[in-house]
């Protein structure tokens, strides 16, 4: 309801309740971007989004946000970067796939199984010898043990 990008963006953005899974690719199939959800993010959904072909943005969020949209343009720190980013992309059809294409390339090497596990193997020895952040705390909630070793480590890193 923030993006002021005049009457022809603003009728190209819709939003979309919780469907199943047959509906939800049919709304990937027409999309031209994908906006996260604020404040828990999408992990999962972004990259089905971005294995389809979309390129998404992401605010930044108390729990993170997948390895491959950290460190990007296309995840945000503030509302404001957030709208720039979702109209530039909007805007510009080239920005765009090479945006999606960055991304793809970004989510392939992290979930390789070998990126992955030698990763997630320098997460925990980081972790372990680490001060807890205490993400727990913090998003109010509990038994997030492993996210908030995980968490400790990337904010370490």
């Amino acid at each position: 309801m923030d993006i002021d990008g005049g009457e022809a963006v603003c009728a190209r953005i819709h939003t979309a309740s919780a469907v199943g899974e047959e509906l939800f690719i049919n709304y990937l199939m027409t999309a031209d971007l994908v906006i996260d959800s604020f404040p828990e993010n999408g992990s999962t959904t972004l990259m089905d989004c971005v294995s389809c072909g979309l390129p998404v943005v992401s605010l930044m969020a108390p729990t993170g946000q997948m390895d491959y949209l950290v460190n990007t343009r296309e995840y945000t720190p503030d509302i404001e970067a957030f709208i720039r980013q979702v109209l530039c992309l909007l805007d510009n059809e080239q920005w765009s796939r090479r945006v999606w294409q960055e991304q793809h390339e970004r989510l392939m090497n992290d979930s390789s199984p070998v990126n992955f596990s030698k990763r997630l193997h320098s997460l925990y020895a980081q972790a372990m010898s680490s001060k807890p952040i205490g993400l727990g705390n913090r998003i109010q909630a509990v038994g997030l043990g492993d996210i908030d070793l995980l968490h400790t480590a990337r904010g370490h890193i």
